[in-house]
C-alpha cells in the first residue's frame, strides 16, 4: 500500500521522498489499523443487512435477477463504511507520502489545520468515487462466481447452504479482488492525489488534470501494487467471512 501511494504522487513530490526502507514501508499502518477493522465491520455487516432486507422485499428479484440487489446492497454498504473510512484514509495516506511524521503529530496537524475536523473528510467525494464502484464490482463479482462455482462444482449441503470451503473462497475471493483493483485504479490515484494535497478540485477535473499531463498511464499508477496486495487480501478477507457464516449456519444463526 506504501508503494501504491507513492507510486501515485505527482513526480516531484516522489523526488523528495526519503528512500524505502522497513520503517518506511510500514509508515502509516497504524492508521490503516484503526480505519479498516471497523470500516470492514460496518461496510460487510451492513452490507448483509441490506442485501437480506433487499431480497426480502423484492422477492422476484432476488429469486431472477438478484444481481441488481446485490449491487444496490454493495453501494449502501459501502456508503456506510465510508463514514468511519475516510479520516483513516486522510491520516494513513499522508503520513505515507510524508506530510507527517507518526500517527499523533498527522492527528495533531489535521485537526488543528484551517478546516478543524472537516479537515478528516479532504477528498472524501475522491474516496466515494473510488470505493463505492469498487465495492460495487467486487461483491456482485463474489457473489456471481460463487453462485455459479457452486452450482457447477459445488457439493449438495454447500449448493443448499451456499457456502464455500476455505480453499474455494480463496479462489473466487481473489478473482473478484483482482478484478475490482484493476477497474478502479484510476480512481485510487485520483483519491490518493486529493486526500494528500497534491491536487485540488473536484475527481474529474482532477482526472482530466492528470490525463493532460501525465497521459493514461497516470492514472494507473500503482496498477501492480494495488492488485497484488488487494487480490490476496480479498481471498484471505473471504475465507474467514465464509468460515464465519457456516459457523453461524451450524450454530442455528441466520444470514
Amino acid at each position: 500500500d506504501t508503494i501504491k501511494t507513492r507510486m501515485q504522487l505527482p513526480q516531484i513530490k516522489r523526488s523528495a521522498l526519503p528512500v524505502l526502507s522497513l520503517a518506511t514501508l510500514f509508515k502509516g499502518a497504524g492508521g490503516s489499523l484503526i480505519g479498516q477493522i471497523p470500516y470492514g465491520m460496518l461496510t460487510f455487516g451492513s452490507y448483509e443487512v441490506y442485501k437480506k432486507k433487499l431480497v426480502a422485499k423484492f422477492p422476484e428479484t432476488g429469486e431472477s435477477r438478484p444481481e441488481g440487489l446485490f449491487l444496490l446492497a454493495a453501494i449502501l454498504g459501502d456508503l456506510t463504511g465510508s463514514l468511519w473510512l475516510c479520516p483513516s484514509e486522510v491520516v494513513k495516506q499522508q503520513i505515507q507520502s510524508g506530510l507527517h511524521n507518526d500517527l499523533r503529530s498527522a492527528i495533531r496537524s489535521i485537526a488543528g489545520g484551517k478546516n478543524g475536523l472537516l479537515g478528516f473528510y479532504r477528498g472524501y467525494a475522491g474516496q466515494v468515487s473510488r470505493d463505492v464502484p469498487f465495492r460495487a464490482i467486487q461483491l456482485p463479482t463474489y457473489e456471481i462466481v460463487k453462485r455459479e462455482y457452486v452450482k457447477r462444482f459445488g457439493s449438495p449441503e454447500s449448493r443448499e447452504r451456499g457456502t464455500l470451503k476455505a480453499r474455494e473462497a480463496t479462489v473466487v475471493g481473489a478473482v473478484a479482488g483482482s478484478i475490482s483493483a484493476a477497474i478502479t485504479t484510476p480512481l485510487d490515484v485520483i483519491k490518493t492525489r486529493l486526500q494528500t494535497g497534491s491536487m485540488v478540485g473536484s475527481p474529474p477535473a482532477v482526472a482530466l488534470r492528470i490525463a493532460r499531463e501525465e497521459g493514461l498511464a497516470g492514472l494507473y499508477a500503482g496498477i501492480g501494487p494495488r492488485v497484488v496486495y488487494i487480490g490476496p487480501s480479498c481471498a484471505l478477507f473471504f475465507v474467514v467471512y465464509e468460515a464465519t457464516k457456516e459457523a453461524m449456519l451450524n450454530r442455528g444463526g441466520s444470514l
